[in-house]
């Protein structure tokens, strides 16, 4: 039901270095439909069985050739065209992140909106005692996901804590907030 508008707001986007990858754990909806619509914004969609999203986000960690990645789930859209162009250009002029992240605006099913914005890098170790980075507004570097390996698929939820954890605690690793909100 979300994924057309998921796959609008890549498709919007007026970065150009983009590589979307779609993993879809063998849907009998019309999730492929959907994709075929739109293949020629698609690089690459797989769709077979798989153990849970975090076997999902491996096996596109697999395929991705970028310096970074970006985890969008099929319920999520960027605010706007500009985000991958601001954020690809906070990266260039902070350098050395391994670990960018941003804020999301979240949607109840009463149509009430609220958005949370994580804490400052600095404080992200301390936040991760009783709460979690939102990876949907994450960017992280290929050197992140080869220090600290890929996300544990062991969990069917947390997996993404687990692997912030593993990221903000290893002092090879540099992790900054962009003051943005990134998706809905």
């Amino acid at each position: 039901a979300t994924l057309q508008q998921c796959i609008a707001s890549v498709a919007a986007q007026r970065y150009s270095a983009l590589e979307y990858i779609i993993i879809d754990g063998a849907s009998t909806d019309d999730t492929a439909a959907i994709v075929s619509r739109h293949k020629a914004r698609v690089d690459r969609f797989v769709s077979e069985p798989d153990r849970g999203i975090y076997d999902a986000m491996n096996k596109a960690l697999k395929l991705a050739s970028g310096d970074f990645v970006h985890f969008l789930g099929a319920d999520d859209y960027f605010v706007d065209g500009n985000v991958l162009q601001e954020v690809a250009s906070f990266i260039e002029q902070a350098g050395g992140c391994d670990l960018v992240y941003g804020g999301i605006e979240v949607r109840h099913p009463s149509g009430r909106t609220e958005v949370f914005m994580p804490p400052p890098a600095e404080s992200a170790l301390r936040f991760l005692v009783s709460g979690c980075l939102p990876h949907q507004a994450s960017f992280a570097s290929r050197r992140a996901f080869e220090l600290t390996g890929g996300f544990d698929d062991r969990y069917r939820i947390a997996g993404d804590y687990d692997w912030f954890l593993r990221v903000v605690t290893d002092p090879r690793l540099v992790a900054t907030m962009v003051d943005e909100v990134i998706v809905h």
